[in-house]
């Protein structure tokens, strides 16, 4: 599937990464602070009727952000390697 994702991304032009990397970008920051207060607010309520097994539920919420951050991290390796072919190519 990776592989399939790469050359999608192949396809796509250079405006057309850029704003998916900002989408991504943005997407991240959102259910960043969306989690952090998922996490805060969870913690809180398993420490407070002593359910210490919630915590450790609770602590495993950040994972739900990294198929965005893998897209993202695709995403900034094409972009990289069209720069370095575009500088190659002008000198």
């Amino acid at each position: 599937m990776k592989n399939n994702q790469l050359q999608n991304l192949k396809l796509l032009s250079y405006d057309e990464l850029v704003k998916r990397k900002k989408t991504a970008t943005g997407a991240i920051i959102g259910l960043g602070i969306v989690v952090v207060f998922a996490a805060i607010v969870g913690i809180y309520i398993a420490l407070s009727k002593k359910q210490y097994a919630l915590v450790a539920v609770t602590l495993s919420i950040p994972l739900s952000i990294l198929p965005v951050a893998i897209v993202l991290g695709n995403i900034n390796k094409e972009l990289k390697l069209r720069n370095s072919t575009n500088n190659n190519q002008n000198l």
